[in-house]
């Protein structure tokens, strides 16, 4: 038993500033510097946590976790192929 928050969601939370701050993060990564992956890595999710959540979703989210017991153990997972993902670039 579960619910599910389609990726379309999540792409639909992207503007297009987003997307060029991403873009911008992505490109400093370089094969010489491996390194860097972690600090992007860092500053991306930072961009994913300003992402502001329409109150609908919000709503709609809280409601499918409140039909599961206080007691209940959770996963979140993504089941979504890295291939089938939207490009940002």
């Amino acid at each position: 038993e579960g619910f599910v928050i389609p990726t379309h969601v999540f792409t639909q939370l992207l503007t297009d500033s987003i997307k060029q701050e991403m873009r911008q993060e992505f490109s400093r990564i370089e094969e010489k510097h491996p390194e860097l992956i972690q600090e992007v890595s860092s500053r991306l999710q930072n961009i994913v946590m300003r992402l502001t959540i329409p109150d609908d979703i919000t709503r709609e989210i809280a409601s499918a976790y409140e039909k599961f017991s206080k007691n209940s153990f959770l996963a979140v997972r993504s089941s979504r192929a890295q291939s089938r993902l939207p490009a940002v670039h």
